[in-house]
Formats: structure tokens, C-alpha cells, sequence
């Protein structure tokens, strides 16, 4: 095998994995990050990487290399960002409908809080109101997440509620 067929090698036993041959990866996401990038030659070099990553459960995925021409500088393309075009919320979605009677805070907490700082007593329907309340700020945080084109919610897409003069 010359070294300008190979595409990879394996991260087990080193051996070449060559352009349009079959390979595997790990089914668990954090093995096939950018950074690690696990490749292997076959499945027996795949079940010597199980217990030194310690999965609980965890299958190997076949997949091909590229071609040698899908290649530039010997690194593949990486994947195309897509930016998450925002949606405007009106009306809550199904989904949000059918989980709006649950109870998103720990009422014997609050609860305490209440009593705590005013010596006050908390009536049960204060929990649903309050739910309420931190599912619209959820999904105004999802929109300002989605608008700087990121799939995680921070604590700089709760900036709004400086706003309302509530310190977060």
C-alpha cells in the first residue's frame, strides 16, 4: 500500500485505511468529534477501544472514506455550518401545549423562599403561573440562541430581561 492511497489510519492498531475503503466509527458522539476523530480498520479494533473509553453501550458504525479527489491538502472538507433561521413565536407549537401543565420549578423550594424572606404563604396555583412564565422566557432565549445561529441556550440570550429590571 503506498502511502498516497492512504486516507487515514487506523487508531487502534495504525494500520492504512485507503481512500473509498470501508471503515468504522464509534455510535457514541463524543468519540467522533473534530478533535478526536476515531477511525477503524475493522471491528476488533473497534471493540479494543471500548473499554479504555469506557461506553456503556456503544456499536460500531461502517462508513467509507472519501475519494482521494473529495480531498484537498490531505484533510477532507469539513461539514457546512447551516445557520438556524429564527422562527417567530405567536402561538405555542403542539409539542409546547402538551407539556404546558407541568410544573417546571421545585414548589417546596420556592415554597420555602417565600416563607423564608416575607413569612408568607405560597398558594398551589402560583407553581403553574410561574411555569408559565419561565416557558416564555425559555422561548424567547431559543430565539435569540437561534438568531446568533447556536443550538445552545446561554445566559447572554437572557439579556432581554434586563429590561425588566431583574437582576440574572
Amino acid at each position: 500500500m503506498s502511502a498516497d492511497q492512504e486516507w487515514k489510519k487506523c487508531s487502534t492498531c495504525k494500520k492504512s485505511i485507503n481512500f473509498t475503503e470501508d471503515y468504522y466509527v464509534c455510535s457514541v458522539s463524543t468519540c467522533n468529534t473534530k478533535r478526536t476523530g476515531y477511525t477503524f480498520c475493522s471491528v476488533p479494533c473497534f471493540d479494543q477501544h471500548i473499554p479504555a473509553a469506557r461506553h456503556k453501550s456503544a456499536g460500531a458504525i461502517r462508513e467509507q472514506a472519501p475519494e482521494k479527489s473529495d480531498v484537498k491538502d490531505g484533510k477532507t472538507e469539513p461539514p457546512r455550518r447551516k445557520k438556524i433561521i429564527p422562527q417567530m413565536y405567536s402561538k405555542p407549537s403542539n409539542k409546547q401545549v402538551s407539556k404546558g401543565g407541568d410544573i417546571l420549578v421545585i414548589a417546596s423550594r420556592f415554597k420555602d423562599f417565600v416563607s423564608e424572606q416575607s413569612e408568607f404563604n405560597t398558594s398551589a396555583s402560583v407553581m403553574s403561573a410561574l411555569s408559565d412564565h419561565l416557558r416564555h422566557v425559555a422561548m424567547q432565549a431559543i430565539d435569540n440562541a437561534r438568531e446568533d445561529g447556536r443550538r445552545t441556550v446561554m445566559e447572554s440570550d437572557l439579556k432581554f430581561l434586563d429590561k425588566l429590571n431583574l437582576n440574572i
